[in-house]
């Protein structure tokens, strides 16, 4: 995904074809030596992927019982055993998270805490694209990179528990910073 947005996101043609055969090519790579099972032709047996499948359900049913407040920052590790489906039950339940940033914000933090973390993700991705607008190429380099990085947050955040991690919120802050240094340029440029 961070590959693909940045392929898009470059202004010369050329950079942008290879932005893309690169793409290509590594997904043409990665079809090649495929290992996983080699196919999904039958995903019931895929225990990672039911563990996930699992995962997400259990912050699910974490969710519908405290749906305002959630069941408490990073405690969907306590509370997965009690949650987890009862066919997923394989001796690992006792070890397991919410493998969906999401998910696990809503399940730990109900509605009153994902609402301000979609604000949080959905304002810095706004101002990293305004920032993209200003009159400084360096900043717009850096906006560009530190949008991409959120972006990978989000995609990879769909499939693990990346809510308390440091780096979304080092993002952020990192965009937020750039947004200080353009309002501070356009201040310094007033008479």
């Amino acid at each position: 995904a961070i590959v693909a947005l940045l392929g898009w996101k470059q202004r010369s043609a050329v950079l942008k074809t290879l932005m893309i055969a690169g793409l290509v090519a590594g997904i043409v790579a990665v079809s090649v030596f495929w290992a996983r099972k080699d196919t999904f032709n039958d995903i019931s047996q895929d225990t990672t992927f039911n563990q996930r499948i699992a995962t997400m359900k259990a912050g699910i049913a974490m969710f519908n019982d405290h749906p305002l407040l959630g069941i408490g920052p990073g405690c969907s590790i306590v509370g997965y055993p009690l949650y987890v489906p009862r066919e997923a039950h394989c001796g690992c339940q006792d070890q397991l998270v919410v493998h969906n940033a999401f998910i696990q914000i809503l399940s730990e933090t109900g509605v009153m805490g994902f609402i301000p973390f979609m604000v949080l993700l959905g304002g810095a991705l706004l101002h990293a694209r305004k920032l993209q607008r200003t009159d400084s190429s360096e900043l717009k380099t850096y906006a560009t990179g530190l949008e991409v990085a959120l972006w990978g947050f989000v995609v990879c955040g769909l499939s693990g528990g990346f809510s308390w991690s440091w780096f979304p919120y080092i993002i952020v802050g990192l965009i937020v910073a750039g947004k200080h240094i353009a309002d501070n340029a356009t201040e310094a440029r007033r008479p």
